[in-house]
């Protein structure tokens, strides 16, 4: 018999000295009596995330139902990751800059977009008193720093050409003349991106402008047009057609699901605290 589930959701931010390479963490608990399914949707990101299952199992929708590990890393994402979260359920999800997949566990982000990579194949997430450090924290969060700092290195810091070229590239919202300010052709800044980023510029745009409107849609007061122009989108219908692709929700289903207690909108709700 199928029981009402209750998650519950906790998002903080980066422990002192891992700004900005930590964004945040978010753990996630369901409870339930006797067997619950929850749905979920993770949206596309530009982000990484180092993920810890504890309890409970969370399966990939789709024909192979194929089950997530339960240390594992992923990369950035273009589209939305849909699964199934089987109660009870306990996990933490520490969602990294994209370059820390290359600083931390030596991962070429040319092969990290849309992947998920479980843990075992991470030598450095193969060390028992890390696994053990980073399960610890999924019941404690205050161990968090000190599991942190066993996988890290000192003051970890993105290439100075990296974060130049994506600040030029949010401000002036061109490839072209993001490479042009750069000093590069296009298709090197192109490459130079992927390297850097996981994701194309083209994507990585994409998704800055979805996480810009995201921010806004939390505020309940805004209209869907204000967000939608304030965001950078031609307008409602284009926002709209970028949700479903980004998220498979439309704008108003997504800001319901973000500020409600409906289970599964788990991954949206750093948005609301966080940015």
């Amino acid at each position: 018999m199928l029981s009402t589930p209750k998650e519950s959701v906790t998002v903080i931010g980066a422990p002192s000295g891992f700004e900005p390479a930590i964004v945040c963490s978010i753990w996630r608990h369901i409870e339930a009596c006797g067997t619950a399914v929850v749905p979920g949707t993770v949206p596309a990101n530009v982000y990484a995330c180092l993920n810890v299952i504890t309890d409970g199992d969370v399966k990939i929708c789709g024909a192979s139902g194929e089950s997530l590990p339960h240390l594992f890393l992923t990369g950035p994402f273009s589209t939305p990751v849909k699964t199934f979260a089987f109660a009870p359920l306990n996990s933490l999800s520490i969602v990294l800059q994209p370059w820390l997949l290359q600083t931390w566990f030596d991962l070429d982000l040319r092969d990290m977009a849309n992947a998920i990579i479980d843990a075992a194949y991470v030598p450095r997430l193969n060390d028992p008193c890390v696994t053990d450090a980073l399960r610890s924290t999924t019941f404690e969060p205050s161990l968090l720093e000190s599991a942190l700092a066993m996988l890290s290195v000192p003051h970890p810091d993105p290439d100075h050409e990296a974060s130049v070229m994506a600040n030029l590239l949010f401000e002036t919202q061109s490839i072209s003349e993001t490479a042009s300010r750069h000093g590069i052709g296009v298709r090197q800044m192109e490459r130079r991106f992927v390297r850097y980023f996981g994701l194309s510029p083209k994507e990585w745009l994409r998704v800055k402008r979805f996480e810009g409107s995201l921010v806004k849609l939390a505020d309940d007061k805004e209209s869907l047009a204000s967000v939608a122009a304030d965001a950078g989108y031609s307008d409602q219908s284009h926002m709209t057609r970028d949700y479903r692709r980004t998220t498979g929700f439309t704008p108003n289903q997504t800001r319901e699901g973000m500020n409600s207690e409906t289970p599964g909108y788990w991954a949206f709700k750093p948005a609301k605290v966080m940015f």
